[in-house]
């Protein structure tokens, strides 16, 4: 069995403005990158006591827009061409099940044409 010698690395794009996401996923994709990344932030904090355990201090605030995770990635998907999309975090619970399924598919059929 032959293993290959390439690491697939991604690109968490929650911390990219929204005007620059799209841009932002094409030039990853030039780049080579293998997937891009989106989440969903409901409650940030103000501020916080605790540090930030990944950095100084949290790529994000609590005044950013965070864009709907899966209409980022339809616009990421209609963009690319190669590169995967997925969620980091979605928050399932506070969604209609029906209406994420029925997006989910309407933005798997746009993003394939």
């Amino acid at each position: 069995m032959r293993m290959s010698n390439l690491i697939n690395i991604g690109i968490n794009m929650v911390p990219i403005p929204p005007e620059d996401l799209v841009e932002a996923g094409q030039l990853a994709e030039e780049l080579g990158y293998e997937s891009l990344w989106v989440g969903e932030h409901f409650i940030v904090p103000w501020e916080t006591k605790a540090p930030y355990p990944y950095g100084e201090t949290a790529p994000f605030t609590a005044d950013m827009n965070f864009l709907e995770p899966l209409a980022a990635l339809s616009a990421l998907g209609v963009a690319t061409k190669r590169v995967r999309l997925g969620t980091c975090l979605i928050v399932l619970p506070l969604r209609d099940l029906g209406d994420s399924e029925r997006g989910e598919l309407s933005r798997s059929c746009i993003a394939q044409n």
